[in-house]
C-alpha cells in the first residue's frame, strides 16, 4: 500500500470517528449499489451527486464521509457514513430515481456518543478498508478520487508528517551512530 493511501486512510478514520462522536442522532452507515454493471467512474459520481443533492435538500446540516469501492469485476459503488437519521424508504425511492439499484445496506451506528465505542471504530475501519484496498497497480484512473466528503465532514487532513518531533531526533541519532 502506498504512503499516500495510508495517510488518506488515517485521515478518513479520524474524520469518520469525529463525525460519529459529534452527531446528535445515531449516525448511519450506508452502502449503495447500482442496478446495472456500472464500470464508468464519472457516471457513478454523477449519479451519486444527484442523490447527494436530494439528501442535502431533505436533510439540512447533512455531513457525509465516504469512499468508493472498485470491485474486482470493475464495478463501482459508494460506502459512506452520514451524521443524521435517513429514512430508509425515502432513501431507496430517491436512490432508484437517481440510477442506483434497489439493493442497499443501511446500518445505524450504536454508541456514537462514546469516544471509544467499538461500533464507531468498526464503521470507521469499514470505510477505510475501501481506501486502502488496491486492485492491481492502479485502483483509480487519473483524476479519480477514492474518498469523498460533504458538508463539514472533513475533520482531518493528509497534510501532516508521520515523522516529527522525537521520531526525527531518534532517526538522526541512529543515522549518526551507523555512519
Amino acid at each position: 500500500m502506498s504512503f499516500a493511501r495510508r495517510k488518506t486512510a488515517f485521515a478518513m478514520e479520524c474524520s469518520v470517528m469525529e463525525l460519529c462522536r459529534q452527531s446528535t442522532t445515531p449516525p448511519v452507515l450506508v452502502t449503495l449499489t447500482f442496478a446495472e454493471t456500472l464500470t464508468d467512474y464519472q457516471e457513478a459520481r454523477r449519479r451519486f451527486r444527484c442523490l447527494r443533492e436530494r439528501m442535502r435538500r431533505k436533510y439540512p446540516g447533512l455531513e457525509l464521509c465516504g469512499a468508493w469501492e472498485l470491485q474486482k469485476r470493475g464495478v463501482w459503488h459508494p460506502h459512506f457514513v452520514a451524521n443524521q437519521f435517513i429514512d430508509v424508504k425515502w432513501l431507496r425511492l430517491n436512490a432508484i430515481q437517481c440510477g442506483f439499484g434497489r439493493i442497499m445496506r443501511l446500518d445505524y451506528i450504536a454508541g456514537s456518543r462514546n469516544r471509544k465505542a467499538d461500533s464507531v471504530r468498526r464503521a470507521a475501519r469499514y470505510i477505510c478498508k475501501y481506501v486502502t484496498k488496491e486492485i492491481g497497480t492502479n485502483v483509480t484512473g487519473k483524476g479519480n478520487r477514492v474518498v469523498f466528503f460533504h458538508g463539514g465532514a472533513r475533520r482531518a487532513t493528509v497534510r501532516f508528517s508521520w515523522s516529527g518531533g522525537l521520531n526525527k531526533l531518534w532517526r538522526l541519532g541512529r543515522s549518526h551512530y551507523y555512519e
